[in-house]
């Protein structure tokens, strides 16, 4: 288990808190990387996986390198940020996968700001919100 997981199971403890404040924050302090690409965002009741799924693989497949984060995992956190490209948008299963190795590293990079959002009015991000923003880093 990387590092990144074992902090991530800590936070499930505090579950669920609503309002954008933490993330905003979060990521302001990591100076906006979602700002940085273009972005399509699939929302609803049913069927957002499977559709994030297959809108990935078919820009992959026209030659466009393709950010995929979903929640929630299956088998690892590792699965929920992935980057298809023309190489792997073939592949079942959960390919392009961010490795473990890579995970750590966005972890390392940005935990003095997670740090310091939790120690703001802000309070502690959740895991939802930290991977959210470790997945906007890494794209």
């Amino acid at each position: 288990m990387t590092q990144l997981e074992h902090y991530l199971n800590d936070l499930q403890r505090f579950g669920i808190r609503p309002g954008l404040e933490r993330i905003r924050a979060l990521l302001e302090a990591l100076e906006d990387p979602q700002n940085a690409y273009p972005i399509i965002l699939v929302g609803g009741t049913n069927g957002k996986g499977s559709t994030c799924e297959s809108l990935a693989r078919s820009l992959a497949r026209e030659g466009h390198r393709v950010g995929l984060y979903t929640s929630p995992h299956l088998y690892r956190w590792n699965e929920r940020l992935r980057v298809l490209d023309l190489e792997n948008a073939i592949q079942n299963g959960f390919a392009g996968s961010v490795a473990d190795d890579e995970l750590d590293a966005l972890f390392d990079a940005a935990r003095s700001y997670i740090d310091s959002v939790a120690a703001s009015s802000h309070g502690q991000p959740t895991e939802f919100e930290v991977l959210t923003a470790l997945g906007f880093s890494h794209f």
